[in-house]
């Protein structure tokens, strides 16, 4: 079996969102001997990564830029690189046959019209949860373009079952990578006390979409002794300082865009990490359900206190491997860091639990050969 693989700009350091689902996927199926193709975009600077194959953007891409600021489109129309991405793709089956089209980024709707005119093969999408994306498949009739769609989410699978052929397929968590260490010895690499209580976020603290990492609940922490770490990709001025103006003296921001092996040190060195956001994350973003750094940490056997959101509720059993919160409840959040922090709770016992929930249901040979199985039938139908 050929996959080409399709995405919007999939280049090193793969640490976030698309990107590292891709990585992860990809890898997984390489290693059940699946043949792998891949074809992406790219803009100026990025690093490329070997065996992918990339298309560069065209005028039209500044264009769309500019009318952004004026008309709120939210998804990918140069038109011209989807045709050199397909011109990219043919010349690959001009080698070696190719038996299925895989799109998996949010912005593949544009692509889909190239595809099903140009290169006529089965098409399997990644179905992105995000109110936004699915405004689109609804707006353009796309899910009756698409052959099946894979989706992480459980909110998406019992959303869309009725509506599109969709198959309910966990990220591939590589446990090998993400796995427990040395607390003393990471938190002497990356200089944190070893006696600190640290409480840890990795992620966006505010993005283009408005999502905003809670200010309320800094202001509930900042009076306990515990340290918070915020790790997020990219600096904002005016976001950090708002939070430092919130009178937090317990908080450090270390903005980096993480690798894979800073990641698991970061895990490594906390003694359980947070994901508290609010309803408006699937409301109003694409964004990869669940977590992956909910998943990460959970592998590292790392205890997570996370909001009822997404599918984390599915994933989580509160105070059996991890802890759950209602969303925007910011007092009880704060009770829970007391409790756990003040050793109410068998910490070890669950972050041993947690590891063990991600092996079982997240492993990449298993999730492989779900893959595998969904595109032999695709293939099949099709032809």
């Amino acid at each position: 079996m050929h996959v080409c693989f399709v995405a919007h700009e999939f280049h090193p350091p793969f640490n976030e969102g698309t990107r590292t689902l891709l990585r992860n996927l990809i890898y997984a199926l390489k290693s059940e001997g699946v043949e792998v193709s891949v074809v992406s975009s790219i803009m100026d600077g990025f690093q490329k990564e070997s065996g992918c194959m990339y298309a560069e953007y065209s005028w039209v891409k500044d264009l769309s830029e500019r009318l952004k600021k004026l008309i709120p489109i939210e998804y990918e129309c140069d038109f011209i690189l989807n045709y050199r991405m397909c011109s990219l793709i043919k010349s690959i089956e001009e080698k070696k046959e190719i038996d299925l089209i895989y799109a998996c980024s949010g912005s593949n709707s544009l692509f889909l019209f190239f595809s099903k005119v140009f290169l006529r093969k089965p098409f399997v999408a990644q179905m992105l949860k995000g109110a936004k994306y699915e405004k689109l498949i609804n707006a353009l009739s796309i899910h009756k373009k698409v052959d099946a769609y894979i989706t992480t989410s459980h909110e998406d699978w019992m959303h869309w079952k009725d509506r599109v052929t969709i198959y309910k397929i966990n990220p591939p968590i590589p446990s090998d990578i993400y796995k427990p260490l040395d607390k003393g010895e990471v938190r002497e690499v990356l200089g944190i006390p070893h006696d600190d209580f640290v409480i840890t976020y990795v992620g966006h603290l505010h993005d283009h979409h408005s999502i905003r990492f809670p200010i309320g609940l800094i202001k509930e922490l900042k009076d306990l002794n515990v340290k918070i770490y915020l790790y997020p990709p990219r600096e904002n001025k005016a976001y950090s300082k708002m939070i430092m103006d919130s009178g937090a003296k317990n908080v450090t921001i270390r903005v980096k865009s993480l690798r894979e092996y800073e990641k698991v040190m970061v895990y490594n060195a906390s003694d359980v990490l947070m994901f508290p956001f609010g309803g408006e994350v699937s409301r109003h973003r694409i964004v990869i359900d669940p977590p992956l750094t909910v998943l990460e940490a959970m592998s590292c056997g790392k205890p997570v206190i996370a909001s009822k959101i997404l599918s984390i509720p599915f994933i989580i059993r509160d105070e059996k491997n991890g802890f759950l919160v209602e969303p925007d409840n910011f007092k009880l959040f704060k009770q829970k860091v007391i409790e756990i922090a003040e050793g109410c709770y068998d910490t070890k016992n669950i972050g041993k639990n947690a590891r063990e929930t991600i092996i079982k249901n997240f492993s990449p040979k298993d999730i492989a050969q779900k893959v595998k199985d969904v595109c032999r039938e695709v293939i099949e139908n099709a032809n």
